[in-house]
């Protein structure tokens, strides 16, 4: 555009149909170089949706969960009565303390996966958004170029109403009927011997003697003088003894463009149900990410709070007497959000068990009317 605007559908379109110059440009491989890779977009499509890392991620939340639930506080405190004589809160708390650092470190390489199955569901998600624009824009070509393709049709439709049989077919087929088949040329003269040229001159155009003209019996080909030069061959008589070989039924064959449309419209309605289907698996997807941030956010803080609380903070531990209520409600904290992204999976995963295909669609649907 001399303004600096974008080209419209009517630049686009006219574009197109100037670059068909001929029939071959116009036939199966029309558009190629748009169907290939929407073609490709949507087997990419297919593989992602069905690729999600939700499963590992719904795994490793619960085993960190089961690993912080089976802490319980109350074992910090020694047992009552006689049994108590050989019970003491030290070797409880040396216990717990050991139960403790055993269960934080699970729970830290938990966190540590969690963060990649999150940053895998983030890319996940940028790279739906990158296949929706490129299925968007390969839809606007689609749309061009089968507008470009039905316009090309109905020009050539127009042509032939006005000259049913093309001059040059005609003319082709004229040269072709003049010489029957299996006609064989005779030996030229010039290779022969000039008597023996002479003598077989006078033998094939000697009119028959009327014996032998008596003799013959009627429709028998083999008598003399039996063979007659036969009248020339009309087109419309050559083609009731050849149809296949008649022009105008060549001519209304159906052109290789009209099935390469065909094959463009299903191509283009893949491409349209696939645009909200993307859309659905983002949605599915939305919640997860911050699901997964929260719960590894949780996890470091249950941690940092329970060695504050048993002591290790420092170098070395200290002695101290746990406040087994502020242990319950830390753990019982980090649980509740670890429940909390196992919903989120959950749920993410049972709507893109909806989306996904149970089987993908042959690529070569798109392509049987090729």
């Amino acid at each position: 555009m001399t303004d600096g605007s974008p080209p419209t559908a009517s630049d686009r379109i006219v574009a197109i149909r100037a670059a068909m110059a001929d029939d071959a440009e116009a036939g199966a491989a029309f558009a190629e170089s748009v169907l290939v890779p929407v073609e490709a977009a949507l087997e990419r499509l297919d593989a992602i949706s069905g690729s999600a890392p939700h499963a590992e991620a719904a795994a490793l939340l619960t085993h960190v969960r089961d690993r912080v639930t089976g802490l319980d506080a109350a074992r910090l405190e020694p047992r009552r009565g006689l049994a108590g004589l050989f019970d003491s809160r030290g070797k409880r708390l040396k216990a717990f303390r050991a139960a403790y650092l055993a269960a934080a470190e699970t729970a830290a390489s938990g966190a540590a996966d969690l963060a990649d199955r999150g940053g895998a569901i983030v890319r996940r998600g940028n790279d739906l958004e990158a296949l929706w624009t490129q299925l968007r824009a390969g839809l606007t070509d689609l749309d061009d170029h089968v507008a470009a393709g039905r316009g090309w049709l109905a020009d050539r439709a127009v042509q032939q109403q006005a000259s049913p049989v093309p001059p040059e077919a005609a003319a082709a087929f004229e040269d072709a009927s003049d010489t029957p088949a299996g006609a064989e040329t005779a030996p030229a003269e010039a290779e022969m011997d000039p008597v023996e040229a002479q003598a077989d001159a006078e033998a094939r155009f000697q009119p028959p003697s009327r014996d032998m003209e008596t003799q013959a019996a009627p429709g028998d080909i083999h008598a003399p003088g039996a063979e007659k030069e036969q009248p020339p061959v009309s087109v419309s008589e050559a083609a009731e003894a050849h149809p296949e070989s008649d022009p105008a039924a060549v001519a209304a064959l159906p052109h290789p463009l009209e099935g390469r449309l065909e094959t463009l419209a299903r191509l283009r309605a893949r491409t349209i149900a696939a645009l909200p289907r993307i859309r659905a698996l983002q949605n599915a997807d939305h919640t997860v990410p911050a699901a997964l941030a929260a719960a590894r956010e949780g996890i470091e803080a249950w941690s940092a709070d329970w060695r504050e609380a048993l002591g290790l903070a420092g170098k070395r531990p200290r002695k101290v007497r746990p406040d087994g209520t502020r242990l319950v409600e830390s753990r019982d904290a980090l649980v509740a959000d670890l429940s909390t992204a196992e919903r989120a999976v959950a749920a993410a995963q049972a709507r893109l068990a909806e989306l996904t295909p149970r089987a993908r669609e042959p690529m070569v649907e798109t392509r049987a009317a090729a």
